[in-house]
């Protein structure tokens, strides 16, 4: 996808409301380490509720757009963040 479209396309999931703001934060399980924090602040995230409630005609748009499989590959990546930094961290954390 390239630049331009990607940006029409952040428009438009806002323009419905889709775009939730978060920021996540990851801490190092290891404790003999000195103990570190990673903090990532503006950051958003859809929300598939708002996605499945959205109307049939904006729903359709993104369909054939063909983002609607980067839409469902985000909603679950961003479900397993804890797992996927868990041999690396003891903790991960989301903050609406």
């Amino acid at each position: 996808m390239d630049q331009q479209r990607a940006a029409l396309l952040g428009s438009h999931l806002a323009s419905k409301n889709l775009l939730v703001p978060f920021s996540i934060t990851l801490k190092p399980g290891n404790e003999e380490a000195q103990p570190q924090v990673f903090s990532f602040d503006g950051l958003y995230f859809v929300e598939e509720k708002s996605l499945t409630q959205l109307a049939d005609e904006d729903f359709l748009f993104l369909k054939n757009e063909g983002v609607l499989p980067f839409l469902y590959a985000h909603i679950f990546s961003l479900s397993r963040v804890g797992r996927v930094f868990k041999p690396q961290t003891s903790s991960a954390s989301v903050q609406q």
